[in-house]
């Protein structure tokens, strides 16, 4: 139970902190840190999931839709991973090419998505980590864990 809280808290946390994103990126007049919400107010968030057929990893699922549905504005798109890196490392490509505004991703291996990370942040899309760690350092490699 006590994982399941953390992992709750943590969840909502992140899509706190992809709203504060938004909001600080609007809010900046300057060479915002990241990129201002969509003029119509959408925000879109794209989460690859390592494997949605581990239960704890469909309860992250359920709790991150619950957690964004709670948010206006707020569009939450999960890739299933399907314990796969190169299923992964597709999808982070494809949430790039889609230019959503955060990405979340809970790496299946943490090297071998390293470089899927790395091109999404330098097209400029926040990305914050769960569970595991890409190689890197936060704030340069990524946004956070």
């Amino acid at each position: 139970m006590r994982t399941t809280l953390r992992g709750s808290r943590v969840l909502r946390a992140a899509l706190l902190a992809g709203a504060g994103l938004c909001i600080a990126g609007s809010a900046q007049a300057a060479e915002p840190l990241v990129k201002a919400c969509a003029k119509d107010g959408q925000f879109v968030i794209g989460f690859s999931q390592a494997n949605n057929a581990e239960p704890y990893r469909q309860h992250v699922n359920d709790e991150l839709t619950a957690a964004a549905k709670e948010v206006p504005g707020f569009t939450l798109q999960i890739a299933d991973g399907a314990g796969n890196v190169n299923t992964q490392t597709s999808q982070v490509d494809n949430f790039i090419t889609q230019k959503v505004d955060i990405l979340l991703i809970s790496p299946f291996e943490a090297a071998p998505l390293t470089p899927a990370v790395k091109r999404a942040m330098d097209a400029g899309i926040p990305v914050i980590e769960l569970d595991r760690k890409t190689v890197g350092d936060p704030g340069k490699d990524y946004t956070a864990f």
